[in-house]
Order: structure tokens, then C-alpha cells, then sequence
């Protein structure tokens, strides 16, 4: 096969992970705290076909799909006006604790966890929130009868901050893993960040610009898909010649 059909199948494949992306960040339009994902992309290798000659004389190989980079914009704030719901409004990350491993979240919809032990704070998906001190955020028992009062917990709730916070990796549900590219987790500033009770977080993804992103991989997907099979077509040609 000819340069130009593995050169154009590397676009075919770039495009589509990028579809991908962009599909993933359209299906949590709705999802409270969700960050949305944006594809990054290089050049493959370049061949020198001579180098005696001056000029640029390398021929490229494609385009390679590095993966995705988190995008970490603001979401709008949404009053519900129910009081486990907080929303955290600039720099910052609710800790959680799911299954013994530590997440990072900004789905601020909490529930209540009422078990042997005592009364704790977690995500609708029961992950535990965690506090400061990295301990559980625990409720009395009057904070879960009949007439609860959760306006304390406003207070107990931990928020943290990553020196990059792009350099997160997704997780389970809406949740993130901190890695070596995103540095250790760090107490939030207080006056960096407000933390809000009574609302959540909208998801940060732009419809209009993922639209737009949509219609150009979908473009640049069809375009490889052309030239793949031109150059299929070449081949033929070339070979009947033989």
C-alpha cells in the first residue's frame, strides 16, 4: 500500500476518537459539576525523501490522537433549594472516598448515608464526602429526623485545589484521579472559592461549540474516508498496469 492509505487512515482514526469526545461531553449536558473533555492532535512521523535537495523535502504520515485534556470552566449555578446540595463556585474539588480510593468531584448532590457506625454525608452514588482533615463529614442524629437542619454543614464539607487542574484524570462516574501531571491535592484558599448550599454546579459543556466541533471531525473523518479510498483506487490502477 502507498503512503497516502496509511497517512489517511490515521486522520480516520484521529476523527473518530475526537467523535468520540465529543459524544461523551453531549450525553452530560445534564450532568451537575461535569467537565467536559477536548481532543489534542500531532503530527505523526515525516519521511526526508532527499536531502540534497534545499527546500522542505519530508512527507508526513498522518495525525495522531494524543488523547483528551480536561477542560475546567465554570458551570452555571442552579438553585434546587434543597439543602445537601452545594455547588462549589470557582477554584476547587469536593473529596470523596469511594471503595478505599480518593476521587475528586464537583457534583455537589449529596445524600445522606444513616448506618451503624453513624450518620454520613455521600454522593448519590454513596461515595463518602470527606472533610478537611480527610475524615468522613458526619451528621447528629437530630440532622436526620423529621425537621433535619443541615445548614452546618457548609462548614464541615472539604474543598480542594490542584496546582493543574487539566491534569486530572476521569474516573468512575463524575469523578476525577489526581496524577503526577495535576500535583497533589492541596486545602482550598478560603476567598478563592465560594461554596454554595442550596444549589449545584451545571455542566460546563458549550452545546453551540461542541456542535461545531462535531461537524468539523465529522468533516475531516469523511475527507479520510475519501482519500482512503483513492488511494485504494490508485493502487488498482497501478497494479493492472503491471
Amino acid at each position: 500500500m502507498n503512503t497516502g492509505f496509511y497517512t489517511s487512515v490515521s486522520g480516520m482514526s484521529a476523527y473518530q476518537k475526537s467523535m468520540d469526545t465529543v459524544a461523551h461531553n453531549m450525553a452530560n449536558v445534564q450532568t451537575f459539576g461535569f467537565k467536559p473533555q477536548q481532543s489534542s492532535f500531532s503530527n505523526a512521523l515525516y519521511t526526508e525523501m532527499d536531502t540534497n535537495v534545499e527546500g522542505n523535502n519530508s512527507v508526513g504520515h498522518g495525525v495522531i490522537n494524543q488523547g483528551t485534556q480536561l477542560l475546567y470552566g465554570q458551570g452555571a449555578f442552579k438553585s434546587t433549594d434543597r439543602q445537601l446540595d452545594f455547588a462549589i463556585m470557582g477554584n476547587g474539588f469536593f473529596k470523596v472516598e469511594r471503595g478505599g480510593a480518593i476521587e475528586y468531584t464537583r457534583d455537589g448532590s449529596f445524600d445522606i448515608s444513616v448506618e451503624a457506625e453513624g450518620n454520613f454525608l455521600t454522593t448519590t452514588d454513596g461515595a463518602y464526602v470527606l472533610d478537611n482533615q480527610n475524615n468522613r463529614v458526619s451528621l447528629d442524629d437530630s440532622q436526620v429526623g423529621n425537621v433535619p437542619d443541615f445548614s452546618t454543614l457548609i462548614d464541615k464539607i472539604g474543598v480542594f485545589t490542584f496546582p493543574n487542574p487539566h491534569g486530572l484524570a476521569p474516573s468512575s462516574g463524575n469523578s476525577f484521579l489526581q496524577t503526577p501531571i495535576s500535583g497533589n491535592a492541596e486545602v482550598a484558599v478560603v476567598g478563592e472559592y465560594d461554596l454554595k448550599q442550596g444549589g449545584v454546579e451545571s455542566s460546563a459543556v458549550d452545546v453551540a461549540k461542541e456542535m461545531t466541533n462535531i461537524i468539523t471531525a465529522q468533516k475531516a473523518f469523511s475527507f479520510n474516508a475519501k482519500m482512503v479510498q483513492t488511494a485504494d483506487q490508485i493502487a488498482e490502477l497501478v497494479n493492472n498496469l503491471r
